[in-house]
């Protein structure tokens, strides 16, 4: 893998892309794959940020169903069964625990809707040739049988327990350096600390103006360069929005910004995720 970006500056590429993270890393290889002329840029180093700092999951993002998000939850499940495909060296079967509480929001009616409705999306989700990454549906468990696999729950209005599977990948690093590694192997040019200070653009006939490229810091040499590109794509994550205005564009969204924290603990629930609800603002 070499990182030049005086060649780079020389070329005009298909693609430009933004940000060194798995989206950023797995954009570069798809379009590589398929023949186009990619550049992958980085502020810093590739995966630093969002993906190596996230929960190790490979989701279909079961509690966006509360907000009725089922477009994007049948999206995530198609893309979770095609990572054990693509990866199944780093992503694999992980069962949850969710315990039950009373026979509300938290109870064990509500939440089997809900999971049902999970499954449901996720109709395709053992169209796998290796047996090993294939998911069960969700099982209910009696809160005996909760308590014999978590004896740390709280009992007080414990009514069982459900089980049911996502993914985890233990190294999201590691998976989007190989993301990043496929691209150069299929042609892309890739450089980290290089980060992206403004657009390039030229005048579009009745459309006001036109990105065709980046202007870059290389912050190994201290010099300046500017890459073309017939599109750019902005996968900046938390600083997308920021990288927009270097354009004088606004997002149609507000960008809201959210903090995950990831604390190590003891085994709690041996070789099952134990989801439970924060007391306080609901998260898990």
């Amino acid at each position: 893998m070499q990182r030049d970006l005086a060649a780079m500056s020389a070329t005009e590429y298909d693609l430009v892309i933004v940000g060194g993270g798995i989206t950023g890393a797995s954009t570069a290889w798809d379009a590589s794959l398929r023949g186009l002329k990619v550049a992958l840029l980085e502020k810093d180093d590739f995966a630093h940020a969002t993906t190596s700092g996230s929960s190790k999951l490979v989701h279909g993002g079961l509690r966006y169903l509360v907000n009725g998000e089922l477009k994007l939850v049948r999206e995530s499940l198609r893309e979770r069964r095609i990572w054990e495909n693509v990866a199944p060296h780093m992503v694999h079967p992980l069962p949850f625990v969710i315990p039950t509480y009373g026979w509300g929001m938290k109870g064990p009616i509500v939440l089997g809707l809900g999971l049902t409705l999970y499954d449901l999306l996720s109709f395709d989700r053992n169209w796998l040739s290796d047996d090993d990454k294939k998911l069960p549906g969700f099982r209910r468990l009696s809160k005996g049988k909760a308590l014999d696999l978590v004896p740390s729950l709280k009992r007080e209005g414990l009514t069982g327990a459900m089980v049911y599977y996502d993914c985890q990948m233990f190294a999201p690093e590691r998976l989007c350096l190989e993301c990043i590694e496929g691209a150069v192997e299929c042609g892309a040019d890739v450089a980290n600390y290089a980060e992206v200070t403004g657009f390039t653009t030229e005048a579009a006939m009745g459309r006001g103006v036109k990105v065709t490229g980046v202007n870059v810091a290389d912050e190994v040499t201290g010099a300046m360069h500017t890459i073309r590109g017939k599109v750019v794509v902005n996968a900046a994550g938390p600083w997308a929005d920021k990288t927009m205005a270097m354009a004088d564009e606004t997002p149609a969204r507000r960008l809201i910004r959210s903090k995950g924290i990831h604390i190590i603990t003891r085994d709690l629930s041996g070789d099952h995720a134990l989801a439970i609800q924060s007391a306080i603002g609901g998260h898990f």
